[in-house]
């Protein structure tokens, strides 16, 4: 064999053990991900944030509040961290704000018994 030849099986011989070597250390991120993954289902699995989305009266939005902020309590039980759970949080504030705008536009504030029983009810949420 040349030097020439004895050259290039050595390269290639380098190449496929880089190669292999690759694909092992990208195996390697894929389990970690993967175990990130598992550690975030439990909180995110049926997260009930469309109960708050679809809530078309005010005993609704406060049930789904109740619904959401015990979910929360799952996040105790994960890795998640805390500067996501603060954006979390600060997307369902959005989203709560949002929806009781709503649903204050669509009543009619001219009774003032329905305008008082809003205000107990803003005040539970």
């Amino acid at each position: 064999m040349t030097k020439c030849g004895y050259l290039i099986c050595v390269f290639v011989g380098v190449i496929l053990f880089l190669r292999k070597f690759l694909l092992y250390c990208s195996f390697l991120g894929l389990k970690q991900a993967l175990a990130t993954v598992n550690d975030y289902n439990p909180l995110m699995k049926d997260f009930p944030i469309n109960d708050l989305l679809s809530a078309t009266e005010l005993d609704r939005i406060r049930t789904a509040v109740q619904l959401i902020f015990s979910h929360l309590r799952k996040i105790r039980s994960t890795k998640y961290p805390i500067q996501r759970a603060l954006r979390l949080v600060e997307a369902i504030s959005r989203d709560l704000s949002s929806q009781l705008l709503k649903v204050s536009i669509c009543l009619n504030f001219s009774w003032v018994c329905v305008f008082k029983d809003m205000l107990n009810k803003l005040g539970d949420v």
